[in-house]
């Protein structure tokens, strides 16, 4: 009878071991599937912000070149109201040489 209670506690324990197999093996897939669930988020996560990161370049890039014609329309504004000033200035030097011109005519 000691034989047959050694060879039932060795297929018991052969039953647990099995058991502990499968637990462990059901415990690794099911933490390789959250792994590879987190790491497709991660992957997500960071193709979103690429697309942010490229969208906020070309915003940058879109603005700087307004900025650029902003800064050349100004430039030339104040050149034409510099001209216009100067025209001005020449306008009144030769309205002021006509009259003094004119007396000297008569």
């Amino acid at each position: 009878m000691e034989l047959a209670d050694c060879e039932a506690r060795t297929d018991a324990l052969i039953d647990k071991l099995g058991l502990v197999e499968r637990n462990a093996e059901e415990k690794y897939q099911h933490d390789i599937q959250d792994l590879r669930d987190k790491l497709q988020l991660e992957l997500e996560a960071k193709n979103k912000l690429q697309d942010a990161v490229k969208n906020a370049q070309h915003e940058s890039m879109v603005n700087k070149m307004k900025y650029e014609e902003q800064l050349r329309d100004s430039s030339t504004t104040r050149h034409i109201d510099m001209f216009k000033q100067k025209l001005m200035k020449l306008r009144k030097e030769n309205e002021d040489l006509k009259r003094q011109l004119l007396p000297t005519r008569q």
